[in-house]
């Protein structure tokens, strides 16, 4: 299989959104398989489809409800300040990334 031939044209895809008036346009630029929407998908059907070929894993809903989380944790205490809420969901965020890199199997991949 020659991947560039299943890229898009940038060409092709200028005149489509002038043509549709879309806001947004998912292109292929290389990666073979993406799964949008992978929030809340069980870790053995992220395994399935890591080794189905699928190299691209979306799932921000779930890192924005790890943050959301460590924000509502410190807030349940009662007094509390801006700054320590923010630092507790962004921790929580941070590690809720990494166990996603981890089970989708790009972590430690980037070139140093």
């Amino acid at each position: 299989m020659h991947w560039p031939d299943y890229y898009t044209d940038a060409g092709e895809a200028k005149r489509f959104v002038a043509k549709t008036g879309v806001g947004y346009l998912s292109i292929s630029a290389g990666i073979a398989l993406v799964l949008h929407g992978a929030s809340g998908i069980p870790e053995d059907e992220v395994l399935a489809a890591r080794a189905a070929g699928v190299h691209k894993f979306n799932a921000g809903t779930d890192l924005r409800h790890a943050f959301r989380a460590g924000i509502g944790a410190v807030r349940s205490k009662g007094d509390y300040q801006l700054d320590d809420a923010m630092a507790e969901g962004r921790a929580r965020m941070v590690a809720a990334t990494v166990e996603k890199m981890k089970l989708q199997g790009c972590a430690g991949k980037a070139p140093r």
